[in-house]
């Protein structure tokens, strides 16, 4: 004689799933100051490269062709956007010309960034990102009245 499945019961197999794959993916990662990718620079298919460099993590992003003023660089509750536009309208004997090129692309950080202390800068044609990794707070003791 079979036992018949609640429609309920899929849901607990989904969160026992989800759990052991947590617990899978917190094993890996460990320590968050010693994660490093696990693609190195050139073989990445993506626009930006995470590297940790000890006391911050580096990204580097090559953007040919772009200005500084054509890059939109933010920085909110762990995850780095990038987004660039380069629009260019020429005029010759032939006509009106227009190309435009825009990137976009998000990366997750891991640990905790010293916001403030992000500095960027762009030059021939390569961005380059420094993130300071800030110390974690240390958990303490409460005494309660």
């Amino acid at each position: 004689m079979s036992t018949r499945r609640s429609s309920f019961d899929i849901f607990s197999e989904m969160e026992e799933l989800m759990e052991r794959m947590r617990q899978s993916m917190a094993e890996s990662v460990g320590d968050v100051r010693s994660w490093r990718p696990q693609q190195s620079a050139a073989d990445r298919h993506g626009l930006l490269a995470l590297e940790a460099d000890g006391e911050d993590y580096r990204i580097v992003a090559d953007l040919p062709g772009f200005e500084t003023e054509d890059i939109d660089l933010r920085f909110d509750d762990g995850r780095l956007t990038l987004t660039a536009t380069n629009e260019v309208e020429t005029n010759d004997e032939h006509g009106a010309h227009s190309r435009s090129r825009h990137v976009s692309e998000s990366l997750y950080v891991p640990g905790t960034i010293d916001a403030d202390g992000i500095k960027a800068s762009y030059q021939n044609g390569v961005l380059d990102i420094h993130l300071p990794i800030d110390d974690p707070v240390d958990s303490h003791r409460i005494d309660v009245d």
